[in-house]
């Protein structure tokens, strides 16, 4: 007769083979959200989710799930809507509302217990291992609402042995975020990947093309195995990742499985029209083809985003033929008038796919799927027209077609030109010559381009194209509008010449000089005129001074002083100096125009040379042309040489290095230069070359010979002394008094020195030292004051007048005198001497003590960690006794660990062993 401890164990096992047996089997599964937009949740963050569950028919129906919302909170559902989708495979949808508190992130995620068995690179049994999916939501107001992508595809196509497997899920967007996609490993709980898994491609075999096997993700979404080795189910995952204007605002995990067969069948072929891009409002048709190579019949569908019910009206549509043995199957797609809503940046999806119908045996069909992608794009923008007003364009075009845009964007180049403005050509990208100059919301028309109130340069063709451009979340860009290219009229003087001619801190001479307008209108413009220039200080900007005035009641009566103006008593020497000519006419202020400014050189001492630099800021191009370098002559003071022409380029480019040009540079002797640009309008109209020269500066070649090293002292502390002296008892500020004395003259380094720079560090064994003081040639002395201890080290430099430093001093050390005794006798009887362990009178340098004490067997009566003092008393803090009673008279030990403050950081801690006698 059976034991009822028997009998309960075969019920147990009996039970448990039952539930296995029962158990939902999942195959794949993932979870997507929309946000609730109705209006009972309009102004709520509510949430609609979905979690599509996949399962083996062999297996149970799920009952309910779970879903954690990812803010502590879950609800779990019952009601369900299935699907059938062959292949062995049902599909189970469970939706859950939710409404979180507060905008964050949350990870929304469920888990099922049991996926299906003999999952080939799971851990055995696969069937014990759970399924575990998340989706990641960004909540964010001021990203705009979030829906997730939703997968339009199920998982479910088979894959066979040696044949390259593709799965695609038809990802849509319905805000328009950009999709990326990456691998993931299975999970079986959130911070748990799924047992014993393995990548497809460690389980052997090779690619169609006879190489090693390919497992991957490409950015349209299209998984594919090349090729399986093994029949059997196989389970992966990807993440499918939502970004927006450059921020990830979400996540979707698709956990799937792929089975894999055996069987005589090849996949068919499929053909697809070419990525595409069209014009909101035209006609679009492309025409899918798909073949088998077994002659087997065909279905030829196709999947979008563009399908869905609720995308904007004027869907597209998709018909094929029915599907024939030994015939191909065709699909065409029809799109017969998108609009403005539909225009995007991210590309709509057109996921074909081609499944091929083996007869008698279905179950053996294989697939091959491909993505056409189309990309919607703003038309173009009409009527563009450019009108000059004075050194400004006036810009204008007509209103723009899609309301739905948010911006049109202004775009200027210089010359007139040609681009490739095709559909697929949005926007205008930098290779074409155009800068962005400008943003208007999308219901205005006109814009004046001011070159940020510069002015523009008269006689230039300036070409100018415009761009729609549309709000993100979908954003998206128009085609680029024609051209309209035109230059302003050459109605204004214009500055020619700003050209320093003596160079002074307090004489300097600039010559301005300037021509009358070309092209002015005198009959609707009639006189008298007048130029008003002024000056300010600096390359351009801040405040103007009047300093000429010229009135002309025609042209014809000008002479050479009427354009001409030579400004004195100026600080060219330090300064740059820049001027604007005011033009009026008989109706008043006409324009002014772009300020030019002098010619500013520096000059860099180097090893051996001197590096030249110049710059101005001029309303004409110095930029490639020749410039020229002139320097005094040795034998005349006060004569210029040119020693260089120099080819330049953009103005980054104005330099040049003097090596000598014949001569060697010697660092002790000065060297003066001016430049000479050369430089001209863009337009033939006004002559040119257009010479403005630079001020005058005067440099040496770097100084390579360093100051001598100095000696350096440090006062010597006697240990002895400080120590037997009572008073530095108390001393809280310490400080050293450094003394050094001028090396002594070599021919190696220079004697010629402007100052000292003194270093400081703390502990010997340090190697970065701080700069704590610098002091003039005069200095033989420095005292570091308001030290915590005497302990450091010093170095010191000696500096030229052209920042050079010698080689480092001699290092120069001090250490503190540290010092700590205490007594072997203690009475502690209560009269107040000697009642107490302590040190002798003032401990010095003593930053912590340490110490144990114990009795003659070891055992510990008194510890203290916090008191450098100690001041035992005799009293039992721990071991014989409690209460803290007096120990017994007699000899007890005791150990000390001192941490002093020292020069070296090895000398710090030192430990002191004694004894002490306790008397009554």
């Amino acid at each position: 007769m059976l034991s009822s401890q028997r009998i309960l164990l075969i019920l147990i096992l009996f039970l448990a083979s039952f539930v296995k047996a029962h158990a939902t089997h999942v195959r794949a599964g993932e979870i997507t959200a929309v946000r609730d937009t109705s209006a009972a949740n309009r102004n709520t963050l509510t949430y609609i989710f979905t979690f599509k569950l996949y399962r083996d028919t062999e297996g149970v129906p799920q009952q309910s799930v779970t879903l954690n919302f990812g803010d502590g909170t879950s609800q779990t559902v019952e009601d369900r809507v299935t699907r059938n989708l062959g292949n062995l495979t049902e599909e189970l949808t469970f939706t859950f509302t939710h409404t979180y508190s507060a905008p964050g992130v949350y990870v929304v995620n469920t888990k099922i217990e049991n996926r299906n068995g003999g999952i080939v690179n799971l851990a055995s049994p696969s069937d014990q291992i759970s399924f575990y999916v998340e989706t990641i939501l960004f909540i964010n107001q001021s990203i705009g609402i979030n829906n997730t992508p939703v997968l339009r595809i199920p998982p479910i196509d088979l894959a066979r042995v040696g044949q390259r497997f593709v799965h695609n899920p038809d990802a849509f967007d319905i805000d328009g975020d950009s999709l990326a996609y990456r691998l993931l490993v299975p999970k079986q709980s959130t911070n748990t990947t799924a047992s014993g898994y393995r990548d497809p491609t460690a389980l052997g075999g090779r690619s169609e093309l006879g190489g090693a096997p390919i497992f991957s993700i490409d950015q349209e979404g299209s998984l594919v195995w090349d090729s399986p080795n093994l029949p059997g189910e196989y389970n992966v995952a990807f993440v499918i990742e939502e970004w927006r204007n450059g921020i990830k605002i979400g996540e979707v995990v698709r956990d799937m499985q792929i089975i894999v067969r055996d069987n005589p069948n090849n996949r068919p072929n499929l053909e697809i029209p070419n990525d595409t891009c069209i014009v909101a409002g035209s006609f679009l048709q492309g025409v899918a083809t798909a073949t088998d190579p077994d002659k087997n019949r065909i279905r030829l569908t196709a999947s979008s985003g563009l399908f869905q019910a609720n995308f904007p009206p004027t869907r597209p549509t998709f018909s094929a033929t029915a599907p024939t043995l030994n015939q191909p199957t065709t699909g065409t797609f029809t799109w017969a008038n998108s609009e403005c809503v539909h225009v995007r940046k991210e590309p709509y999806q057109v996921v074909f796919r081609a499944e091929d119908l083996p007869s008698p045996d279905t179950s053996r069909k294989l697939v091959d799927i491909k993505v056409w992608q189309i990309t919607v794009v703003g038309p173009r923008p009409t009527g563009l027209r450019a009108t000059p007003q004075g050194a400004n364009m006036q810009l204008s075009w007509d209103a723009y077609t899609c309301s739905n845009a948010a911006e049109m964007i202004i775009y200027r180049r210089v010359g007139c030109t040609d681009i490739d403005t095709s559909v697929c050509n949005t926007g205008l990208v930098a290779a074409t010559g155009y800068v962005e100059i400008g943003r208007v919301p999308i219901g205005t028309t006109t814009f004046i381009d001011t070159n940020n109130g510069l002015g523009l340069d008269p006689g230039t063709n300036y070409s100018y194209r415009i761009v729609a451009g549309f709000a993100p979340p979908q954003g998206g860009e128009s085609l680029a509008s024609a051209e309209a290219c035109t230059a302003l009229s050459l109605d204004m003087p214009f500055i020619t010449n700003v050209d320093v001619q003596a160079t002074s801190s307090t004489q300097g001479e600039i010559l301005v000089k300037w021509i009358q307008p070309l092209e002015l209108d005198t009959k609707v413009n009639p006189g008298p005129y007048r130029y008003d220039l002024y000056r300010g200080n600096g390359f351009q900007g801040g405040a103007l001074q009047r300093i000429r005035t010229v009135t002309l009641n025609s042209f014809s009566q000008a002479t050479a002083g009427d354009t001409t103006y030579l400004d004195k008593s100026l600080n060219t020497a330090d300064s740059v100096y820049h001027y604007v000519l005011f033009f009026y006419t008989g109706a008043g202020l006409q324009d002014s125009t772009q300020s030019a400014s002098s010619v500013r050189l520096t000059a860099t001492p180097v090893v051996n040379a001197i590096e030249l630099s110049w710059q101005a800021q001029v309303p004409w191009s110095n930029a490639n042309t020749t410039h020229k370098v002139y320097r005094e002559s040795r034998a005349a003071k006060g004569s210029f040489e040119l020693i260089a022409t120099v080819e330049v380029g953009a103005e980054s480019s104005f330099r040049f290095t003097d090596t000598g040009n014949g001569i060697v540079l010697d660092e002790d002797s000065l060297y003066c230069y001016y430049v000479e640009t050369s430089g001209s309008y863009s337009t033939s109209k006004i002559p040119s070359p257009l010479l403005n020269k630079s001020q005058v500066i005067c440099a040496s070649p770097l100084d390579t010979l360093k100051p001598c090293p100095p000696l350096l002292a440090i006062d010597v502390l006697d240990c002895a002394s400080f120590v037997a002296d009572k008073g530095n008892c108390n001393l809280s500020s310490f400080s050293n008094k450094l003394t050094w004395e001028p090396a002594a003259i070599s021919a190696s380094c220079d004697e010629d020195v402007v100052g000292y720079r003194l270093y400081y560090k703390r502990y010997m064994e340090d190697e970065d030292y701080e700069l704590i003081a610098s002091l003039p040639a005069t200095a033989r002395e420095y005292v570091h004051s308001g030290l915590r201890s005497f302990a450091g080290c010093y170095y010191l430099t000696a500096v030229d007048e052209d920042g050079q430093e010698s080689d480092p001093s001699n290092e120069v050390c001090k250490d503190n005198c540290p010092y700590y005794e205490l007594p072997n006798v203690i009475t502690v009887n209560g009269d107040g001497k000697n009642d107490e362990l302590r040190p002798f009178e003032c401990p010095l340098f003593v930053e912590k003590v340490e110490i144990s004490i114990h009795n003659r067997w070891g055992r510990s009566v008194f510890e203290s960690e916090d008191n450098i003092f100690i001041n035992w008393d005799g009293r039992l803090s721990s071991g014989e006794g409690s209460g803290g009673g007096q120990v017994s008279t007699g000899v007890y030990y005791y150990l000390a660990k001192v941490r002093f403050a020292r020069l070296s950081r090895k000398d710090e801690l030192v430990e002191i062993k004694g004894w002490v006698h306790v008397l009554r």
